[in-house]
């Protein structure tokens, strides 16, 4: 894999240059967050990153299982707002932004295949784009 050189700003289009004033706003369409509500998903990327994600109809409970390769802080589950769009049976895309919309995570949740495909930009601008295995799919119930 090569490194791409970031462009400098006058080769960068319009439309990717910093805004003055507030942020446009948010386009979402077509979410059903209800086909998540209630599934706890145990899982293991290629990387050897280990999660835990328990979902309920507005937030996802994201949590590193592997947490003692990281700085303990980094263990502490985090809750936040999401999006789930069904694609085709027995898959699904997740979508969340991540805490002060320093990055986002977008997962597509294949569970026919017991696979989940991620894209993300996580914090410190890392890059992540990886597939996990599913260990354990369970329903929790309140």
């Amino acid at each position: 894999m090569t490194n791409v050189a970031e462009p400098t700003p006058a080769h960068v289009p319009y439309h990717l240059k910093p805004i003055d004033g507030p942020p446009p706003a948010d386009i979402v369409a077509g979410a059903d967050n209800s086909i998540m509500a209630g599934l706890v998903l145990e899982y293991r990327y290629s990387s050897g990153r280990e999660y835990r994600l328990t979902f309920a109809v507005d937030q996802v409970t994201f949590e590193m299982l592997d947490s003692p390769a990281y700085k303990p802080e980094y263990a502490i589950p985090v809750s936040l707002p999401y999006y789930a769009r069904p694609l085709r049976e027995e898959q699904v895309l997740i979508h969340w932004m991540v805490p002060n919309r320093i990055g986002h995570v977008a997962l597509v949740i294949d569970f026919a295949a017991n696979s989940i495909y991620a894209s993300a930009l996580m914090p410190f601008k890392m890059e992540m784009f990886d597939v996990a295995e599913i260990s354990s799919v369970t329903r929790k119930f309140d």
